[in-house]
């Protein structure tokens, strides 16, 4: 019960309530998606933005705070749902636009030079990124990161015939 609720962390285990809950999120937001369309995804990027506007966080045991925050995760897990069904309904997630295109392929460049730099591979201006790359509150440039690379993997696999060829990916999908 504690770690259904959110209120217990066990160990290495941050991400799994948050799961939970947004396991039981997702037949509130199909039914949003049914009814209402893409703007069912107003209320989640509300509630995403008032974690990084205001740092709101779920509290657990002991004083502490839930260790992936709920409120940010969210949001990438209802994106997911969301581009799945558009996947499924109409059979593609999202179309290849070029802007869109080359504005994923700079922010991939650009996060793949900050963590070369970050790591001493090359050469680059010392900047400390960690303010901006908070992973339990799911900070911007990791949404968008992750965002950019889904969009990318879209792009290089557009027909889903060539994904569906080989055993692994037809696993995936059937599950």
């Amino acid at each position: 019960p504690g770690a259904a609720s959110l209120l217990w962390q066990p160990e290495f285990m941050g991400i799994l309530p948050t799961f939970l809950w947004c396991m039981l999120l997702l037949p509130v937001a199909s039914w949003g998606f049914a009814r209402f369309g893409a703007w069912t995804l107003l209320p989640f990027v509300g509630l995403y933005a008032g974690v990084q506007l205001w740092g709101w966080h779920l509290p657990g045991l002991g004083g502490t705070e839930v260790e992936i925050n709920p409120f940010a995760w969210q949001l990438l897990f209802v994106l997911g749902a969301w581009f799945g069904r558009r996947a499924l309904q109409q059979g593609r997630a999202i179309g290849v636009h070029l802007p869109l295109v080359l504005a994923a392929a700079a922010v991939l460049v650009v996060g793949g030079w900050m963590r070369a730099v970050d790591h001493g591979l090359i050469r680059g201006p010392a900047f400390d990124f960690d303010w901006i790359m908070l992973k339990q509150d799911l900070a911007w440039p990791r949404l968008l990161h992750a965002l950019a690379v889904a969009y990318i993997a879209v792009v290089l696999f557009h027909r889903r015939e060539v994904a569906l060829r080989h055993f692994p990916a037809q696993a995936l999908a059937a599950v």
